[in-house]
């Protein structure tokens, strides 16, 4: 240990406060560092940066302006030197405060910039001071370029999100981006906050574009996001669909139905069944479609029911035909007539139907399956209501035959697609045996 570095010390002190210079400025910021007054050492280090800057700019070097605790050759111990959050408090004040006074964009550019980088960032992250960052990062990027200060601003972005500040988050990301388009961290951030913003269309391209960038380490992550995603923005649009839908009389989801089973370009080549009791003229019905989005016209496919519409079209605009198919069918003089609604298929309802009930539904809807010819509607309409609504009610009252008949035309037209219905085919088919 130097003997006489007391002695020294209170000569720097002294010559310090007669005379301003960089390299008494760098002493003093040694000198408090070993005392531990980190605030001071780095109000010292800036100090001297600043002087030796504006003494000769030509001759500076950024590396003057790096800094750490760590590397000091002199201290006495080499304890660990972790920052205290008041310590950390305190260096930030104090270099927020010299930057405030220093604006000038080349001495920004010279000297806190290198020093941000180098250890003022990292102590105000390691403690989660985001609003230290943000105000810290809105001056270095007024006082250098937008080029020059891409990491800044992503560190902007990043705690301007975390501070729930997510409308300016987005726009820092996409600054940041246009000089890093293919930095796929940045690209799954602005996709998550676009996510939580509801803008789940361009979360979800975001997200896609970052998995493409990084199918390594990231892989994992950005995969979950992207199936979370997806699953959201398909239910956000069936939502949205069913709202839609909800809007329509029965009239109307009964002519979609029709819409598609006929696959006809206009109202004026749709087919409907007759008497058609409806005051309101077609070509009405068809604008409310065109201006809810249930149809789609395209050059290349004519006119389309959009998708997310059609699960509602080809189940519940079937079963509201289906319901005065039974109507049409029971007999007028019967008494205490079923006169079916869409609720007593609803998945509550339909355990209390009664088996003449189950039997009238299904010989509706198997008429109609019998007169599909096209396979495209089978696939697409028949198949999935049997799946869903018209196999449960059979099977629920035991009616076997009923099955075996339905499945027999379904395997037939769709071999490829009827697997499970194979199977119906032959079990039921055995039972009926057995109970004749």
């Amino acid at each position: 240990m130097w003997e006489k570095r007391e002695e020294h010390e209170q000569l720097l002190l002294q010559a310090a406060s007669l005379f301003d210079h960089h390299q008494i400025q760098e002493e003093l910021s040694s000198y408090y560092l070993r005392k531990q007054d980190f605030a001071r050492a780095v109000y010292h280090h800036l100090r001297g940066c600043i002087l030796l800057y504006q003494c000769d700019e030509d001759a500076y070097s950024q590396d003057h302006s790096n800094y750490s605790i760590e590397d000091e050759e002199d201290t006495d111990d080499k304890e660990d030197k972790e920052l205290s959050i008041e310590q950390s408090q305190a260096i930030h004040e104090t270099a927020i405060a010299l930057l405030q006074e220093h604006q000038s964009p080349s001495l920004i550019r010279a000297v806190f910039l290198p020093f941000y980088r180098s250890f003022w960032y990292q102590i105000l992250y390691d403690r989660d001071m985001h609003q230290a960052i943000v105000a810290v990062t809105s001056l270095l990027m007024v006082g250098a370029s937008e080029e020059e200060t891409t990491n800044e601003r992503w560190d902007y972005a990043y705690s301007l999100d975390e501070l729930g500040e997510h409308d300016k988050a987005v726009q820092a990301f996409r600054v940041y981006l246009k000089y890093h388009p293919d930095s796929d961290l940045t690209l799954n951030n602005l996709a998550v906050i676009l996510e939580n913003n509801g803008e789940l269309a361009e979360a979800l391209d975001l997200m896609e574009q970052a998995l493409a960038l990084n199918l390594n380490s990231e892989e994992e992550r950005y995969q979950r996001n992207i199936k979370r995603m997806k699953k959201r923005l398909e239910d956000l649009r069936q939502e949205n669909a069913r709202g839609r839908w909800n809007q329509l009389i029965d009239t109307q989801k009964k002519l979609l139905y029709f819409i598609y089973e006929q696959d006809a370009s206009d109202w004026q080549h749709l087919s409907l069944p007759s008497p058609w009791d409806e005051p309101t003229p077609l070509k009405e019905h068809w604008e409310t479609f065109l201006h809810l989005g249930a149809i789609q016209e395209t050059a290349e496919h004519g006119i389309t029911i959009d998708t997310n519409w059609l699960p509602l079209v080809t189940q519940e605009g079937l079963l509201l035909l289906l319901c005065d198919d039974i109507l049409k069918a029971t007999h007028p003089r019967k008494k205490n007539p079923w006169c079916p609604t869409l609720e007593d298929f609803s998945p509550e309802a339909r355990a209390s139907l009664n088996k003449t009930q189950c039997l009238a539904f299904h010989k509706a809807v198997y008429s109609r399956l019998q007169t599909t010819e096209r396979k495209d509607l089978l696939a697409t309409v028949f198949l999935p209501f049997y799946r869903s609504i018209w196999r449960p009610l059979l099977l629920q009252k035991d009616l076997f035959e009923q099955v075996v008949e339905t499945t027999a035309i379904l395997t037939e037209s769709l071999p490829e697609y009827t697997h499970s219905e194979r199977w119906d085919y032959a079990y039921y088919g055995l039972k009926c045996a057995k109970l004749s």
